[in-house]
């Protein structure tokens, strides 16, 4: 039969004019080329992509590399701030420098060079052969160190091999303090050393060549102007690198990142290629099937009635494929009447299931919807909207969260996809907030600005007293003393006694309110206890304060609710919540409602919500309460730190979760979510 096909096509081709081949030749060069364009813009595509995602890798690692060296480097202004108070002195500078290399975090050693000669190391072991030695004087050190003392700024030198051993940067900023004369001399330099391998240990780097990348950080020696690498992925130099400039200061460091791989592979263009000579070619065919007459009729109507039951089989297949799929599907058509939909549609709304069939009237559909309470008024008036198109999310009264999606078809009908997107939205607002939190480490660096003013304040005041003090023992010594002299050193004493219990209670409270920050999951001794006994008795130290506030607070606790878990913080989260409430839900009140409820979810967790009837939560307010410093009452009463500790303690000791539910103007609640056994933290003292 085949053969009989050939027989017959033979002959009608060969009856073809000579104009027939030359328009299908024509056709199987335009479509060639027009095959090739699209190859090459698709190719230009892939390498701008490519481009893309490189420079974002690089940019991204050279601000982390950034931060880090900045972070590490701060160290230096506050150590130069000591000096400068000292008057080229530190007290204590060990446990100083310890200190501030636990806070900083990323520094190797803190060093003291009064006159450029290394005198004080911090820590001293593994460090002891750099004592005695003047960069100043050093061949290799010796140009950036004094670059450092003419430019009066930190400078970031290296990095070379160090003199104590190993491979790193330094830090230094100059020290100059005023003489007798008020002038300014030069007294020495503060260093801060930075490990590479510890630098680099802590980044992304060295996931980049797992990842596909090779990358070469490197800077140009300021002293010579060359170009010197410092670590790189292979001694294969690059070939189109993607340039990442790193900010330190007084000095130029760059990262350079390229793809390991090298763009498209010939494979694929050849086989590219070859779909563009398949595709002409049939372009070509196509040209002249239609030039030619219709010799094999029957034939092509044998092939259609195939093709057709190929369509059916494929449109069975589709419809399959569209059950599978995890969000419901609705057509409609240009008379709002119902066409088709899919099973996960009767899964999502499960109610009307039974009553869904071909023809049925889109209104009918919404109004079943609506009484079987699977949609509120608001989504009704979307839902009636037959123009409305696009995206929106719509709230069931189940809590579940619907991704909508309706799409116009090409007959005037509408295609509408329901997705049920409660787990991802949920999971994306628990991970908004832990990025958020992320940003407390980062705010470690201005507690030595607000806590300064204070010790400072109370170190001025001490010293004060100490030379009235002195003058009070040289006037007993000298039978000169008075009582008026011994009355004014008492007022002077008693005022800066107020003075220094006002400042040293504003250090200690600035401490804590960092303390708690950090939730410190070993300050808490962990037990088994009664859920309710432990906040009735949280309840009961909040009695005084609740009286004088002339507010109700309200207790649903359920008994028998024992838990394995950190009484301690759960009361701090309750007192801080009660707190809140005292604070802002109540501006203009008298008769305020709090409510205070504990409850089993399961064999595993229980829930405890808290709310009030207060003044609610701005809606522009709601995704900033948990972060940390943000208050609407600075200044009368608001540190900012109240609930970002409480989400800190639900989460990352108690290991649970906390959600809100505010509105406006009235009323906010918070859910805990808690389980009974909490987890087990590393260094957690046992129950």
């Amino acid at each position: 039969m085949k053969a009989a096909a050939k027989s017959a096509l033979s002959p009608a081709l060969r009856k073809l004019p000579l104009r027939a081949w030359l328009l299908a030749g024509a056709a199987f060069l335009f479509a060639l080329l027009l095959c090739g364009a699209l190859i090459a813009a698709d190719e230009r595509m892939r390498h701008q992509e490519r481009t893309r995602v490189v420079t974002e890798v690089a940019n991204l690692n050279a601000r982390e590399i950034g931060d880090r060296l900045e972070r590490a480097l701060s160290a230096s202004f506050a150590l130069t701030a000591v000096l400068r108070q000292g008057g080229g002195q530190v007290d204590r500078f060990e446990t100083l420098a310890r200190e501030m290399i636990n806070t900083y975090g990323g520094i190797a050693a803190l060093q003291l060079a009064p006159g450029g000669v290394i005198e004080k190391i911090v820590p001293l072991a593994g460090n002891e052969r750099a004592l005695g030695f003047n960069p100043l004087l050093d061949p290799v050190q010796g140009f950036e160190a004094q670059r450092a003392i003419d430019t009066r700024r930190l400078t970031l030198a290296g990095p070379f091999e160090l003199v104590q051993g190993g491979f790193g940067v330094v830090g230094r900023y100059p020290v100059f303090l005023p003489d007798k004369r008020g002038d300014e001399r030069f007294w020495g330099l503060v260093q801060v050393i930075v490990r590479i391998p510890d630098l680099l240990a802590v980044t992304s780097l060295g996931q980049m060549e797992a990842a596909g990348y090779r990358y070469t950080l490197w800077r140009i020696d300021p002293a010579t102007g060359e170009r010197v690498v410092f670590a790189r992925t292979s001694d294969e130099p690059l070939r189109a690198p993607v340039d990442a400039v790193i900010r330190v200061p007084e000095g130029r460091w760059a990262l350079s990142v390229e793809d390991s791989g090298t763009g498209t592979s010939l494979q694929v263009l050849a086989g590219e290629g070859l779909v563009a000579l398949l595709l002409s070619l049939l372009v070509a065919g196509a040209t002249l099937m239609l030039l030619r007459e219709p010799l094999l009729l029957q034939r092509e109507i044998d092939e259609r009635r195939a093709v057709q039951e190929e369509m059916q089989r494929a449109a069975e297949r589709l419809r399959q494929i569209i059950n599978t799929m995890d969000s419901g599907i609705v057509l409609w058509d240009s008379e709002q009447r119902l066409v088709a939909w899919n099973e996960a549609f009767e899964r999502i709304f499960a109610d009307v299931r039974h009553a869904l069939q071909p023809g049925m009237p889109r209104r009918t559909l919404v109004m079943m919807l609506r009484a079987a309470g699977d949609m509120t008024e608001d989504a009704t008036a979307a839902a009636n909207d037959w123009d409305a198109l696009g995206a929106w999310d719509r709230l069931l009264p189940d809590g579940r969260v619907i991704a909508v999606q309706r799409m116009a078809t090409s007959d005037g009908g509408r295609l509408t996809l329901h997705t049920d997107v409660t787990a991802v939205r949920r999971a994306n607002e628990v991970l908004a907030r832990n990025d958020r939190m992320a940003s407390l480490g980062r705010l470690v660096a201005g507690i030595a600005h607000e806590i300064n003013t204070p010790i400072g304040n109370a170190l001025m005041v001490a010293t004060s007293v100490q030379q009235r003090i002195d003058e009070m023992a040289a006037a007993v010594a000298d039978g000169a003393l008075r009582r008026s002299t011994l009355d004014g050193f008492l007022r002077m004493v008693r005022e800066s006694d107020e003075i220094l219990v006002r400042n040293l209670g504003r250090a200690a409270e600035l401490i804590q309110h960092f303390k708690q920050v950090a939730v410190d999951q070993t300050s808490d001794r962990r037990r088994t206890f009664d859920l309710a006994t432990v906040l009735d008795e949280v309840v009961a130290t909040l009695m005084p304060r609740l009286k004088r506030s002339t507010h109700a607070l309200h207790l649903a606790l359920a008994p028998d609710l024992t838990m394995d878990s950190y009484p301690g913080a759960l009361g701090q989260i309750v007192t801080n919540l009660i707190e809140n409430s005292l604070l802002h839900a109540f501006p203009e009140r008298s008769d305020g409602s709090m409510r205070l409820v504990a409850r089993a979810l399961d064999e595993t967790y229980v829930e405890i919500l808290y709310s009030d009837d207060g003044v609610g939560i701005p809606a522009a307010d709601r995704s900033r309460v948990f972060d940390p410093f943000f208050t609407t009452r600075m200044g009368q009463g608001g540190s900012g730190l109240g609930l970002s500790i409480v989400l800190n303690l639900v989460r990352d000791l108690l290991g649970g979760d906390l959600d809100l539910s505010a509105g406006e103007p009235r009323g906010t609640t918070f859910r805990l979510r808690l389980p009974r056994v909490a987890p087990q933290k590393e260094g957690a003292p046992p129950g």
